[in-house]
């Protein structure tokens, strides 16, 4: 009986905390990643951990009667890099805690492990490989502090239930210079997404896979132009509903100057869905653009997008989406922050009430730099979410405050 017990009871733990398939997951992508930078790198590690209190006026964002609550969130992290001469890796943790103080929302953990890496196999020839592990809630979007993108996430803020959500992403890449000017790149990405606790939510799995295939001119030492086609394959098995998309693209990339560049692609799309045995086809435009700068008064990483996504909502929809995070220094210790996230969602054919919706985040923040390793930052977040079939719109509210401590950088290896 004792030993029956333990086994329900790692059974548990290992439910909440992601391990089991998630584990096997983060383990198959690290070693992978391990691999690529090699053993001979030197290797960095610095851990930091956040904690921030603040007053949410909708935690919910619901249209219904709704209490404001206090949330208190800790945010522990780590990041793990290692560089050769060839190679690189960049490994990056982010656990996240958050208790309400009202019995109305549920307290919530989630979970991101990120891996980015490449492998120069020779003079001409570059393997790269990115993966992501993410076990969170659909509330709104885990910060991770690093990037704008969330991996063309459509479905943050789409379910404010306590649902856990398990994401799986992938994507190998082979890049080959034919030229001093002309390269192709062959890349393959898979994501699966899994739901808890998702009855009566019309959630559902799924598994979306891509295969591309681009060419790069480079036009001069700041230019290039690209282009490139895709297919991709979405699948939710349980409702037997498929989705097809083909792309044809065409783009543009500028380097500014040594710290920031640009880019943009258009193309056309074909789009051919089944759901539940009713087939449609659809046709549409796809559009990218993006901006970076890395300097050190500024950091810029945004996206703009209008293409065929997938989703929990258990079919491919048409989402338009801008993210962006900007970090701006004010003074040597003071820099202010900026994150948003826009969405505006639609199913291909037809209306769905459950799909169709506008939903934004957006969060102005100052950091103040106290010493090396302590810092404080306070700043207001807004969301906002709007069904086209509710008259009615949510919106929600909250100011905070918090410190975090970042250890310093421990070199190893070499």
């Amino acid at each position: 009986m004792v030993g029956s017990q333990q086994v329900n009871r790692g059974r548990a733990i290992e439910h909440r905390f992601g391990f089991g398939a998630g584990t096997r997951f983060i383990v198959g992508i690290a070693v992978a990643g391990f691999s690529a930078a090699g053993w001979g790198a030197e290797w960095s590690v610095q851990p930091a951990v956040g904690v921030s209190v603040g007053r949410e006026s909708n935690p919910l964002l619901t249209t219904a009667t709704h209490e404001s609550s206090t949330v208190t969130w800790v945010t522990p992290s780590m990041r793990i890099q290692g560089r050769t001469e060839l190679s690189e890796i960049d490994l990056g943790l982010v656990l996240t805690y958050k208790d309400y103080s009202t019995d109305q929302v549920e307290d919530a953990d989630q979970q991101i492990l990120s891996l980015n890496s490449f492998t120069q196999t020779s003079e001409r020839t570059r393997l790269g490989l990115v993966g992501e592990f993410r076990r969170d809630n659909l509330r709104e979007t885990v910060n991770t502090g690093t990037s704008a993108s969330s991996g063309g996430d459509a479905d943050v803020g789409l379910q404010q239930a306590n649902v856990t959500r398990d994401r799986r992403n992938l994507r190998p890449t082979w890049t080959q210079a034919l030229s001093e000017k002309n390269s192709v790149q062959f890349a393959y990405e898979i994501t699966h997404v899994g739901f808890d606790n998702a009855a009566s939510t019309g959630l559902v799995d799924f598994t979306d896979q891509n295969l591309a295939l681009g060419f790069s001119h480079s036009i001069n030492p700041r230019d290039s132009f690209t282009i490139g086609t895709n297919v991709s394959r979405y699948r939710a098995s349980a409702i037997d509903n498929a989705t097809d998309t083909t792309r044809l693209l065409v783009g543009f990339a500028r380097a500014f100057s040594e710290t920031s560049r640009g880019s943009i692609s258009v193309g056309a799309s074909k789009t051919k869905e089944d759901i539940a045995g009713t087939v449609n086809h659809a046709s549409g435009f796809v559009l990218e653009a993006t901006a970076k700068e890395i300097s050190e008064t500024m950091e810029l990483d945004g996206t703009i997008s209008h293409d065929v996504s997938p989703s929990g909502s258990g079919r491919s929809i048409q989402s338009d989406q801008l993210r962006m995070r900007l970090l701006r220094s004010i003074s040597p210790t003071l820099r202010f922050a900026l994150r948003a996230t826009l969405l505006r969602n639609k199913v291909l054919e037809g209306s769905d009430a459950s799909v169709d919706r506008r939903y934004y985040e957006v969060e102005p923040a100052l950091e103040y730099q106290w010493t090396s390793q302590w810092s404080m930052r306070t700043g207001f977040a807004y969301r906002y979410q709007k069904f086209d079939a509710d008259p009615n719109s949510a919106n929600s509210n909250v100011v905070f405050v918090g410190v975090a401590y970042n250890w310093q950088r421990l070199f190893f290896g070499r």
